[in-house]
């Protein structure tokens, strides 16, 4: 079997549907690719839709697991996959009718990550935009796209060899939100081949309200956090050095920045919370330092000072520094 393709359900029986007509609407054989529906514990009604075109199609599986989250709910869709390539679809999303064959045309070659390129979607359709494209023309290394400055951080817009995640035991860091921004980088660093299909085949949906990640909690912020300490794990056990170690730093900037992002709007009790989680990893703004990009530089300094006048600082920046 050629193809996998995983789709994590909680909350989206407003949404499943259209991911599952998208996903069938191909033009390739049942035979040669499988639909894999996770139920993380989904309290709604998308089991019950789901299951409606189970009973039509015969490439489709369900499993069901109590809420684990979007992690357990991708690694689990793994663990089962048969196809020598998975893509991981988000539920809420789509994808374009009839692209399956020139993906699997272009997986032919046994490369272990191809880069997709991918379209905003809204409810209204009048702001749908196309994302700006990471075209890889020839077959390279991670590594060297790492040069060229990595690709995009979510999990959904690369098809990965299966083999490739096997043997290196790459899943996604369970209960945690940002998991993608945890899960990429290693999976990039660590692949031998990687190229690009060029053409818009992933419809990324961008809810107005309800969705679960829409409102920045503690949590997010602790999760932020663990997605640093795990990144520079990686980074030490690897024994990665020079542009590629600069990476990974990059990486840890953008979850910290993502951090300070959402400290901005907590409350005070909670700010406080999560500004003594912060202290207590402040070692980690040293890597922003590493970055040598001027917005990070500053910003790590006056947070290694004082973490509340670091804060204000970047609430300033934000407005017009990107």
């Amino acid at each position: 079997m050629k193809l996998s393709l995983i789709i994590p359900v909680y909350n989206v029986e407003k949404y499943i549907a259209k991911c599952l007509h998208s996903c069938l609407n191909q033009n390739i054989l049942s035979t040669d690719y499988e639909i894999i529906v996770v139920n993380d514990g989904s309290p709604d009604s998308s089991l019950n839709i789901i299951n409606t075109f189970v009973a039509k199609y015969d490439n489709i599986q369900v499993i069901t697991q109590e809420n684990q989250g979007l992690s357990m709910a991708r690694n689990n869709g793994l663990n089962v996959s048969k196809g020598d390539y998975v893509w991981f679809i988000d539920s809420d999303d789509s994808i374009e009718e009839n692209c399956l064959a020139e993906i699997c045309a272009k997986l032919s070659t046994g490369i272990d990550m191809l880069q997709v390129q991918y379209r905003y979607t809204y409810d209204d359709e009048n702001f749908n935009t196309d994302a700006r494209k990471i075209e890889i023309n020839s077959v390279i290394s991670g590594k060297q796209q790492i040069l060229k400055g990595g690709v995009h951080i979510p999990a959904q817009f690369v098809v990965f060899k299966r083999n490739f995640l096997m043997k290196y035991n790459l899943r996604f860091y369970p209960s945690i939100y940002h998991e993608d921004l945890e899960f990429k980088p290693r999976a990039l660093y660590l692949a031998n081949s990687i190229c690009s299909y060029n053409k818009i085949v992933y419809n990324y949906y961008q809810r107005s309200s309800g969705s679960i990640t829409s409102k920045f909690r503690i949590k997010h912020g602790k999760d932020l956090l663990q997605v640093c300490r795990n990144l520079l794990n990686f980074v030490k056990q690897n024994d990665i050095r020079g542009q590629y170690k600069r990476y990974f730093y990059k990486c840890i900037a953008i979850a910290l920045n993502m951090l300070f992002n959402g400290l901005i709007d907590l409350d005070d009790n909670d700010k406080t919370m999560l500004l003594k989680e912060l202290s207590n990893n402040k070692s980690l703004l040293s890597k922003m330092f590493l970055t040598l990009k001027p917005k990070y530089v500053l910003e790590s300094s006056l947070l290694l000072i004082n973490l509340r006048f670091g804060l204000l600082v970047h609430k300033t920046l934000k407005k017009w520094w990107k």
